[in-house]
C-alpha cells in the first residue's frame, strides 16, 4: 500500500535479501496511507491508515505462504498515525486521529483471537494525542507515550510537555465486531466476464474446514483456491485463468455451514 504518483497502492511487494528482488503478491483488499502493518506468526495485519473517504475502520488479515485469501475485521474507532506497541500477540492501539478529530482512546487487538476490545475506562490518557512516540518498558511492561499534539488546550492544539504512562492491561472490554459475518455467503465474483484474472469474495460466519474449487463445464477440477481451516470473517480470492480456453467455469465454496456453486465466463 501506500502513495504513489498521487494514486493510493493496494499492491504489495515483498523484497528478498538473499536474492536481492522484489515479487509483487496479491493486493490488499483497500487501499491506503499512514497504516500500520502488524506481523503475528505467518500472517500480517493491515491496520488503520486512510483512502479518499477518510479513516479506516477494517482491519485486514494478509496471510505470509503465498495464499491469495484475506480476512477482514474492524476496529473501535477508525484513526491515523496512532500509537502502536507490539506484546505478543497483542497490539496496542493509541490515540491518534480519527473522523472526528484527535483521539484519546486506547484499544487492543488481539492477534490469536483475531478480535479487538476496547481498553477499560480505568485506563485513560491526560489527553487526546497525535503523531506522537509510544514505546514499551523492558522490565515493567508499561507503555509510554512521548511528545505529539493534543487539542486539550486552552489556546488549541498545541505540543504535549509531558509524558503519559499506560500501566499493564489487565482487563478489557470485550464487545462483538460488527464486521464479522452473520451467515455463510459467496458473491458473483468479479469482473464477470473476465480475462485473465477474477476475484471471488466469500463470507464464513463459524470457523471451520473451507474449500473452494474451480471445476469445467464437464465436472472436472482445474484448480483448488482454498483448502484450508479458516477463521470467521470475509475473505478475497484471486482466480488466474491465464493458462485455461475461454468458455463457462463453476466454482465452488464448502463449508461447515454448507455448499454454494456459482457460475463464470471467461472470456479470451
Amino acid at each position: 500500500g501506500g502513495g504513489g504518483g498521487g494514486s493510493l497502492l493496494d499492491t504489495v511487494e515483498v523484497y528478498s535479501v538473499t536474492n536481492n528482488s522484489w515479487t509483487i503478491h496479491p493486493p490488499m483488499l483497500i487501499a491506503r496511507i499512514f497504516h500500520y502493518a502488524f506481523r503475528f506468526r505467518n500472517r500480517i495485519y493491515i491496520i488503520g491508515g486512510k483512502n479518499r473517504s477518510g479513516p479506516i475502520k477494517i482491519i485486514e488479515r494478509y496471510p505470509l505462504n503465498g495464499s491469495m485469501t484475506v480476512g477482514s475485521f474492524s476496529m473501535f474507532t477508525p484513526r491515523i498515525q496512532f500509537g502502536a506497541v507490539e506484546q505478543d500477540s497483542l497490539l496496542f492501539i493509541i490515540a491518534g486521529f480519527g473522523p472526528t478529530g484527535i483521539v484519546r482512546s486506547v484499544e487492543v487487538f488481539n492477534a490469536s483471537r483475531e478480535v479487538s476490545a476496547l481498553v477499560s475506562s480505568s485506563i485513560s490518557l491526560r489527553s487526546a494525542r497525535w503523531l506522537f512516540v509510544a514505546a514499551e518498558g523492558t522490565a515493567n511492561k508499561k507503555i509510554y507515550l512521548f511528545g505529539g499534539f493534543s487539542p486539550d488546550f486552552k489556546n488549541g492544539i498545541a505540543p504535549v510537555p509531558y509524558v503519559d504512562e499506560i500501566s499493564r492491561v489487565t482487563s478489557v472490554i470485550q464487545k462483538p465486531d460488527p464486521l464479522q459475518p452473520k451467515q455463510f455467503s459467496m458473491d458473483q465474483n468479479f469482473p464477470n466476464p473476465f480475462n485473465p484474472s477474477t476475484n471471488i469474495r466469500f463470507e464464513i460466519p463459524v470457523s471451520g474446514f473451507v474449500s473452494l474449487k474451480v471445476y469445467d463445464v464437464l465436472g472436472r477440477e482445474v484448480v483448488t483456491l482454498v483448502n484450508e481451516r479458516k477463521s470467521p470473517g470475509t475473505y478475497n480470492v484471486n482466480f488466474d485463468a491465464s493458462g485455461l480456453p475461454s468458455g463457462i467455469y463453476l466454482y465452488q465454496l464448502n463449508s461447515p455451514e454448507g455448499t454454494l456453486t456459482k457460475k463464470m465466463v471467461l472470456l479470451k
